[in-house]
């Protein structure tokens, strides 16, 4: 199932940086997979939990 979504990523283009929230809990295993196929991991900020409950779900929140 891995191997799908690699490929279903690789269909926009190559992969060489991506952004991961939580690489020392919850994304660890994700970043660790990118990382060992080359691609340079760099970690993100969660949204503030204040903004997204007054301004609901919305793509430059979430984004």
């Amino acid at each position: 199932m891995a191997s799908e979504r690699w490929d279903w990523a690789g269909g926009f283009g190559k992969l060489t940086t991506a952004g991961v929230e939580g690489t020392g809990s919850f994304g660890y295993r994700l970043a660790h997979f990118l990382a060992s196929a080359g691609v340079a991991v760099f970690e993100v900020n969660r949204p503030n939990r204040t903004t997204r409950r007054r301004r609901g779900k919305s793509d430059p929140v979430d984004a």
